[in-house]
């Protein structure tokens, strides 16, 4: 029960860092809402990205206590930065989508907020890289080989299932 208790908590705090991530995406692309607020993704079981959100990567490493509460740490570490570039990315993606949708036509103001979801989207992909690496050090040598091991098996059935998507769109574009 401690475990389990241990590994949600772990899940929630590390899907936070990919929370800011995913919004800004999502936001940009234009897709659904979660949370019921504009700018959020839509959220699968767990966290962004379906069961477990960031916490995936640390599934199957046996981590300690030590290393759980270590690994927590480091996510409240961080947690006031990815407020603070989330609330940025959020606020760029929003002048972004008005400028596109403004009435006139104006490229000067839609580069310039462009350029500002970009430097957003910079600021969260250091932050998550800070926060994967910090993490990444807790573990023994023998728990960085199995995540990579891991890795590369989560990324292997992404190909699959984006191959069959292709496969399943072109069958339909063929009827």
């Amino acid at each position: 029960m401690t475990r389990t208790r241990t590994f949600i908590g772990l899940g929630i705090a590390l899907g936070i860092a990919g929370l800011v991530t995913t919004s800004a995406v999502h936001a940009q692309a234009g897709r659904g809402r979660g949370f019921g607020r504009p700018g959020f993704a839509r959220m699968g079981p767990g966290g962004p990205g379906g069961p477990g959100g960031m916490m995936a990567g640390l599934r199957g490493l046996d981590l300690t206590e030590a290393q759980r509460d270590q690994a927590r740490a480091v996510v409240e570490q961080y947690r006031p930065q990815f407020e603070q570039v989330g609330t940025q990315a959020r606020d760029a993606h929003a002048a972004l989508r008005t400028a596109v949708t403004a009435d006139g036509f104006d490229e000067g103001a839609i580069r310039a907020a462009h350029v500002a979801v970009a430097a957003a989207d910079v600021e969260i992909a250091v932050l998550q890289a800070r926060v994967h690496a910090d993490v990444m050090n807790l573990l023994t040598p023998e728990q960085r080989q199995k995540a990579a091991e891991l890795k590369a098996e989560r990324a292997e059935r992404m190909h699959e299932r984006q191959q069959r998507m292709q496969e399943r769109r072109q069958q339909r574009q063929n009827r």
